[in-house]
């Protein structure tokens, strides 16, 4: 049960609401994570929510520009994308794990 202070000053760890996509960019084995703020990213239309995104990675430069569908849940429905992929939370992972290697 959260004490008085607590409630005053937010206490705790703050509870992240951000949407996570991940996107591999072409020519490149650099894979950006992407995070999308609903309540400001997220623009509502008839089955969901869509955003557009210019990505640009930040070691290769390389660039992507990419449209995100979600469904009502705030889960990605599908995607859009010129210069690169969809990828995954392991993917990116991995992908830290190798340029920290080196």
């Amino acid at each position: 049960m959260p004490n008085f202070f607590e409630k005053l000053f937010g206490g705790g760890e703050p509870e992240d609401s951000g949407v996570y996509v991940y996107v591999k960019l072409h020519g490149a084995d650099e894979i950006v994570r992407l995070r999308l703020e609903p309540k400001h990213e997220l623009i509502p239309d008839d089955d969901g929510f869509y955003s557009r995104k210019s990505i640009v990675g930040p070691d290769s430069f390389k660039r992507a520009q990419a449209t995100f569908y979600f469904n009502r849940d705030y889960k990605l429905v599908r995607a859009k994308i010129e210069g690169g992929d969809l990828s995954t939370e392991d993917a990116w992972q991995a992908y830290l794990e190798s340029i920290t290697q080196d």
